[in-house]
């Protein structure tokens, strides 16, 4: 048996910013755990101040049973932990007690390999030579799960019942990302729970329901993941894009844009043109576009890349998307003119004047204009050539003054928002809320999506598509 350090628990377990009374809480809390409470070790390769590094496999990150991260392993004692994991593995070891302080003691079992593997799964991608992206909180939870989802114990009634709870909490978790292993990792877990349906004895049949259940439910995803309906990957490669850039963007100097920005402060043109060429010479080079996020996906999910290799695709599209958007000369920094100005003025009075399905929904509308007229919003090329088709629909289209025009197009707006289930009421209603008549009933149904005949206002959906509030 052998006794490791875990240290890191005022800024982890605690979260407590004040140095001395994050002190006097981790100290309260070590007193009250009981001797021989189960911790969970994993590798964190992507660790921001203790990545993998040559033989050295990085940091190794101490989770409760509840697969919530509360330190780590002090790098003396990790190193000795190094031979016996791998990414996969999940340690098991006891708190033995403390230094009186802020560091924890705890027993790890006299060791073997304990490695564990999904199936084919290999780095597909050169390396990019950049700081690693830190993996979010839902992935983490996510491979310190992975060892319990893969290996169960389901020769008894209580360990059935363990890995059942286990699948319900992985459920959320089992498609947040395009890699590879989170698809490995699905099909696994429906083996195992079609393994657990065929056993008679000693399960009960509550158990076998349940497991028919949530192997449905996997099941879904995983097809739905292959076969890709309604752009589902576009959309998920997005909203993993959205959480990497709020996480690379923090005020820490641990965020990684910050440790990048560092690292090339001398030669950062030089460096983000190889990585623009980086990117270009990924096996789906046929297919390069980083504004399309649809294609994108697709090639992505077809290179079958590890979580690590799909990370450090997300990371120079970011880095990449930054340096773009700092060279932008858009709107941002121009006034508007008084046309500009009446229309924007117009637009605002429709918004308040709206039956939205909640309080919240008014100010995240107004917000949404601000950001498809990109005020005060830094859009990408794509978008802002979208955002300019916007404003010429507002003073362009058929009518006898820019009002005419303005009120055409918040009609097909409204009509957009009542298909998206935002606004209350029908066209006819909606038309008299709006404009005091109902003239523009028709105008207001052409603006759902299917319907609209104006070819300039389809242009403009997947602007609107990409900043519509979502309730």
């Amino acid at each position: 048996m052998s006794v490791i350090h875990i240290t890191g628990l005022r800024h982890h377990w605690v979260q407590e910013p004040d140095t001395d009374k994050a002190s006097a809480l981790v100290e309260e809390k070590l007193r009250q755990l009981p001797l021989g409470t189960l911790l969970l070790l994993q590798l964190e390769p992507n660790n921001p101040v203790t990545p993998a590094m040559g033989e050295d496999k990085g940091a190794v990150a101490v989770y409760d049973e509840q697969y919530n991260r509360i330190g780590y392993v002090n790098k003396t004692f990790r190193l000795q932990l190094h031979k016996h994991m791998n990414e996969y593995t999940l340690l098991e070891a006891r708190y033995a007690g403390s230094d009186g302080h802020v560091t924890m003691y705890a027993n790890v079992d006299d060791l073997e390999d304990m490695s564990v593997t999904l199936d084919g799964l290999t780095r597909k991608l050169p390396a990019a030579f950049i700081p690693p992206l830190e993996y979010t909180p839902e992935e983490e939870r996510l491979r310190v799960m992975t060892h319990s989802l893969l290996k169960p114990d389901l020769t008894t009634l209580e360990g059935a019942g363990r890995y059942l709870s286990l699948v319900r909490s992985y459920l959320p978790l089992s498609a947040i990302s395009l890699c590879s292993e989170d698809s490995l990792l699905r099909c696994q877990v429906i083996n195992n729970l079609s393994e657990l349906m065929k056993r008679k004895e000693p399960f009960d049949a509550g158990q076998q329901q349940e497991a028919c259940e949530l192997r449905k439910q996997l099941n879904a995803t995983e097809g739905d993941f292959h076969r890709r309906p309604d752009k589902s990957l576009e959309q998920l490669l997005r909203r993993h894009l959205d959480t990497l850039r709020r996480q690379a963007s923090a005020a820490d100097e641990r965020a990684f844009f910050h440790r990048f920005d560092a690292l090339y402060k001398e030669g950062l043109r030089a460096k983000l043109d190889e990585l623009e060429v980086w990117l270009k010479q990924l096996p789906w080079t046929t297919a390069y576009d980083r504004h399309n996020l649809g294609r994108l996906a697709d090639g992505l999910v077809i290179m079958n890349l590890t979580r690590r290799d799909l990370y450090d695709v997300c990371a120079v599209l970011l880095l990449l998307e930054r340096d773009e958007l700092q060279q932008l000369d858009g709107r941002t920094d121009q006034p508007l003119s008084d046309r500009e100005q009446a229309a924007y003025n117009q637009l605002e009075g429709y918004v308040r004047k709206g039956r939205w399905q909640s309080p919240a929904t008014e100010e995240n509308m107004l917000q949404m204009m601000d950001n498809v007229l990109a005020l005060g919003t830094m859009l990408t090329k794509e978008d802002e050539a979208l955002s300019d088709q916007l404003w010429k629909l507002l003073s362009e289209r058929k009518g006898n003054s820019g009002r005419d025009a303005v009120r055409l197009t918040w009609a097909n707006l409204a009509g957009y928002f009542l298909y998206h289930g935002l606004l209350k009421g029908d066209t006819a209603s909606l038309s008299n809320d709006f404009f005091g008549n109902r003239d523009q009933a028709n105008n207001i149904n052409k603006g759902k999506p299917g319907k609209s005949t104006n070819a300039a206002f389809r242009a403009i959906l997947p602007l609107l598509d990409r900043f519509r509030p979502k309730g």
